[in-house]
């Protein structure tokens, strides 16, 4: 846990010095050098799951479905809890509109091209592994955790390195950070209860593909280094879900929890691909608390994610 801890936030550190010496070029190097390191990432994956031939095909379809069951159990969760505050988070319009930078560098690779071409690395690495066998073995395992604190880095750095996101931590209402605090103990607990109640599938490691916060690409290759290419997939499927039901149904959670539904909803993906659907549903108005739940979440889904498995025993 301290190594990958460790890693993240002298990234985010490194990005800030960079940032300070106004190295913009090389800041935007590293960013566009996340979705390589994560389709690498997915492609070890898929091996991984593949070396293991026994029952795949029933493993990914019950990944699948605890994936949509996790991630609507996330989604209602921390709605629920978001919106019995919604009285402290009452902001004015023109507030709103007055602070709103949207800005941010891309932290969450994502996107339809993007995540099709995630899908094509998970499923081109399962064919690869079945077709050619030579294709797994130790060396995977090897690789991997490289590569992982490669990804946790740039993470960091290009959140240490945009100039906008820690500006717009400088401008906010303390009252803001509690936010995310609400939809972060929504989703775990939902999740953890129903990990206990799934089978195959632990409290520990419902709560830890909840703690993704929508964000699939990291959350899915860290569970996966911990814990093993099946749950990694299952956090895949349920964070990208997520995201995707924030898209669709955003109308929906703002009609059934208020304006600040779609805002947990989209979790960690409300500092960039939900924040439009979140400002033509909830009002321009709550553009900056959906900047700030974003940021906040997205630093705190690999210290989640590795302290929840460090005192379950698993890191």
């Amino acid at each position: 846990m301290i190594w990958i801890l460790g890693v993240f936030f002298l990234g985010a550190c490194s990005g800030w010095i960079l940032l300070q010496c106004k190295q913009t070029k090389l800041l935007s190097l590293i960013g566009k050098g996340i979705i390589p390191l994560v389709c690498l990432l997915l492609l070890c994956m898929g091996l991984s799951v593949a070396a293991n031939k026994k029952d795949v095909v029933a493993r990914l379809a019950w990944s699948s479905l605890s994936a949509f069951i996790l991630a609507v159990g996330g989604i209602l969760g921390s709605a629920f809890v978001c919106s019995k505050g919604e009285r402290f988070f009452q902001i004015g319009k023109s507030q709103g509109e007055k602070k709103v930078e949207n800005e941010i560098t891309v932290v969450h690779p994502s996107g339809p091209k993007t995540t099709l071409l995630f899908a094509i690395c998970l499923v081109a690495g399962g064919i690869g592994g079945f077709v050619f066998p030579l294709l797994q073995g130790t060396w995977i395992e090897s690789l991997t955790p490289y590569v992982l604190y490669g990804l946790l880095g740039s993470v960091g750095a290009t959140i240490g390195g945009d100039r906008s996101t820690i500006q717009s931590l400088h401008s906010v209402q303390p009252v803001f950070f509690l936010f995310p605090l609400g939809s972060a103990l929504g989703t775990l607990v939902v999740t953890g209860l129903l990990g206990a109640l799934l089978p195959r599938i632990s409290w520990a490691e419902g709560m830890a593909v909840g703690a993704g916060f929508g964000y699939y690409s990291l959350s899915s290759v860290l569970i996966s280094r911990i814990v093993g290419p099946d749950l990694g997939v299952t956090a895949l499927l349920a964070n990208l879900c997520r995201e995707a039901g924030t898209l669709l149904f955003g109308s929906f959670l703002m009609k059934k929890f208020g304006a600040l539904g779609p805002i947990a909803s989209g979790g960690a993906t409300t500092m960039d691909t939900t924040l439009p659907v979140i400002i033509l549903t909830s009002g321009k108005e709550y553009a900056l608390l959906a900047l700030i739940n974003g940021v906040v979440l997205t630093l705190m889904v690999p210290s989640l994610i590795s302290m929840i498995f460090y005192f379950h025993g698993l890191l």
